[in-house]
This record gives structure tokens, sequence and C-alpha cells, in this order.
């Protein structure tokens, strides 16, 4: 089905190319004309689909710059498709062809081009690109791209990481350095406390740090600095942690806060825990979580 829907999608951009072409103006094709076919392709399972991206990219540059649509000019939602694209392929050299995407987009910025500035949508899928790229001849191309995005995030004062970011960053570090690494430790620790600082703890993030370090270092991380604390359940770690993260994860912190103010049997595991253990039993029996179907479509990201 998402063969056809590029099929589709391409006759229909062909039919408003040629129409415009004939001094028809009512069909002339636009930024969202453009960026809507680059998505349909960034969706696609089609070979190649992220290198026809960049080249429908390529041609709404040259019909802007050669004033034949002025209406084609790409923007900022129009880059980050292309790169979401690449983020989803299975190409070789993903990473590097999603930071080329990158790099031209500060270029095009640093000139003077105010309707393409990268945005933390922009960061976080470079860093899912980077996560991404399991063939091993690329692993640690892979990975030194994910730091200098994260390094040039933080040096950019207009855009701030949320959890996404966090845990992308900490899952990129997981797949594309091996167990045994001494940078896994070295890396993983203070981009957790920085996240934790900023506010920015999540579900996701701890999924991707769970995955990422030991037990016994989880436990060490999620309790910090803080002397007596036995458990780490939700309700257990600092509300500042996450005050500006994912809204679900600040909902259940808080429910389990309440919850354990009346007298029921208090459990060993956390409600995230048992969450997980409810999610895990309904794969077992062939069943997709909902939760798991919706987070899927989001754009970029897996599950």
């Amino acid at each position: 089905m998402k063969w056809e829907a590029v099929d589709r999608a391409e006759k229909i951009l062909a039919f408003m190319e040629k129409a415009y072409a004939d001094g028809r103006l009512d069909f002339q094709p636009n930024t969202v004309s453009y960026t809507a076919i680059i998505d349909t392709y960034a969706k696609s399972t089609k070979k190649n689909s992220a290198e026809m991206a960049k080249k429908i990219l390529s041609r709404m540059e040259t019909l802007y710059k050669s004033g034949m649509n002025p209406s084609a000019k790409p923007n900022t939602h129009t880059m980050n498709t292309v790169i979401d694209a690449y983020a989803k392929c299975h190409e070789p050299h993903k990473a590097v062809k999603a930071y080329e995407i990158f790099c031209h987009m500060n270029k095009m910025r640093n000139s003077g081009n105010t309707e393409i500035v990268p945005n933390i949508f922009t960061y976080t899928t470079v860093l899912n690109a980077c996560a991404f790229s399991f063939r091993a001849e690329e692993k640690e191309e892979a990975f030194g791209i994910a730091l200098k995005v994260f390094q040039d995030l933080k040096a950019n004062p207009f855009v701030q990481p949320t959890h996404l970011t966090y845990g992308t960053l900490i899952k990129a570090i997981n797949n594309l350095l091996p167990r045994g690494d001494e940078r896994r430790d070295t890396l993983i620790k203070p981009i957790f406390m920085q996240c934790c600082e900023d506010g920015q703890l999540g579900r996701f993030v701890l999924r991707s740090l769970q995955e990422a370090v030991p037990a016994k270092t989880y436990l060490a991380l999620l309790r910090g600095s803080r002397k007596g604390v036995v458990s780490v359940n939700d309700a257990d770690l600092p509300s500042e942690w996450s005050r500006n993260g994912s809204y679900f994860f600040n909902f259940f912190v808080q429910l389990s806060m309440v919850l354990s103010c009346f007298c029921f049997p208090v459990k060993e595991k956390s409600f995230y825990n048992d969450w997980r253990a409810r999610k895990a039993q309904q794969r077992r029996k062939g069943n997709t979580p909902k939760y798991e179907r919706m987070l899927s479509t989001r754009k970029g990201f897996h599950v």
C-alpha cells in the first residue's frame, strides 16, 4: 500500500507540474505540495525512497532559484522531512547523508535564509538516523556524527533538548558502541545528569537508559546523590527531574504518589515496571500494545 501511495503521489505531482507549465496557475505546486511528496517517501518502504526524497528537495531548490516556481521555496519542515526519510530508510551511510542535510541547513541559515533554521526536531532526527545505523562498518562513523550534532545542539542557545533528544542519544550510544567500551559509561552518566538537570526525564529516557547500562549502574544513576534512598520507584524520583519532560511520565508519577497515600498493598515493583510487564504479556500472546501502535506512527522514532 505504501508503494502505491508513492506512485499516486508522483503522478499527481507530475500532473500539477505539467499543468502549471501549460499556464494553468491554479495548479502551481508550492512548498506544501513538494513537502507532502517528500513525506510520502519518508513513510514508504520503497527502495531508495530517501534518495528520491532528496531529489525532490534538489528540484525545489532549482525551481526556486531559477525563478521558474517562486512558490517552491524549501523551509525547515521540508528539510526535516528529508532527514526523516534517511532516518527511516535502510540505505547505507544514512547517518552521513542525514548529517549532510543538517550541514546544508546550517549553511543556508548562516547565509541569511530565515526560513531554514534547524530546530529540535532537526537535531533529534539526525540523532535517530545515527542510532539506527546497524551496519558494522558504519557504527563508528555514525557515533562521531551523533556527538557532533549533540555538541552543536549544546552550543545553540535558541534550541533546547527534549526527553526524546536525550533518549535518542542514549539509544545511539547503546547501539553504536560495543559492550565493554569505556566510552559508554563515560558518556551516558553526564548525559543522564544533564537530562535530569534540564527537567527532561521521561519514560523514553528511562527505557533507553535501562537498555544501555547494567542494572547496578541504572539503580545508582536513579538514586544519584540522595542518601538513604532504598527504592527507585517512579514516586521516589525527584519531581524536578521531569518538570519539563513527558506529560504522561509526570502523570503516572503523580498518580503513584496519590495512590501511595491510601491503604493499598505496597508492591516491590514500580508502576512503570508493572506496566512494562503487562505489555510484555500482551506481546507474548501476539497482541501489539496500543501505545506501540500509536508511537510507531511518530516521525523518525523507532519503537
